[in-house]
């Protein structure tokens, strides 16, 4: 008898959990977004990126979200486009049930601010990424100067290869 009480138990358990899912994915292909939340992790460094400048990085790729169904928001492509800004180190996009998404980002820290013998500025992050200056966000760092031979192609190009090969951007002076 005790046997039968518990397998009834566990079976309804099992049935409430599997409709709970089944609710919740229902839910979520008519809902749509009521609300979008960014949030910046900046370690304790400077500010080099706000809200602002994620969510006109996300427009500028032409993905909408706000007022969109929760099931066309590409959430795997707009942490794509997030890990490849050169100001970022690591993000992420939950989507909820409740048509609240989030975005989550890690701003890169800049170590030192490199100015280069040929007249090119940039920053140097503590895993030796380059990052382009931003003009609205300057970073209290150390500034390093002299004979610095350093190669730095245009944003776009450093863009591309942040994730890959940082240091592949950098003369072998300041590889070290």
């Amino acid at each position: 008898m005790r046997k039968i009480v518990i397998t009834t138990v566990w079976a309804l358990l099992l049935a409430g959990i599997g409709s709970l899912f089944v609710f919740a994915n229902k839910k979520q292909g008519t809902e749509t977004c009521r609300s979008l939340n960014v949030m910046i992790e900046y370690n304790g460094a400077d500010p080099l990126i706000d809200e602002s400048y994620l969510i006109k990085l996300i427009t500028k790729e032409g993905i909408r979200i706000k007022g969109q169904p929760l099931k066309s928001i590409p959430a795997i492509a707009i942490e794509e486009l997030l890990n490849n800004d050169p100001y970022i180190s690591k993000s992420s996009v939950r989507i909820g049930v409740d048509g609240i998404v989030n975005i989550f980002a890690k701003q890169r820290i800049p170590l030192v601010k490199i100015v280069s013998d040929n007249g090119k500025t940039f920053y140097l992050d503590m895993e030796g990424a380059v990052m382009p200056l931003n003009p609205g966000f300057p970073a209290r760092v150390m500034v390093a100067t002299g004979h610095i031979k350093a190669h730095v192609p245009a944003k776009e190009k450093v863009r591309d290869r942040m994730n890959t090969e940082p240091k592949g951007l950098l003369s072998t002076e300041l590889q070290k």
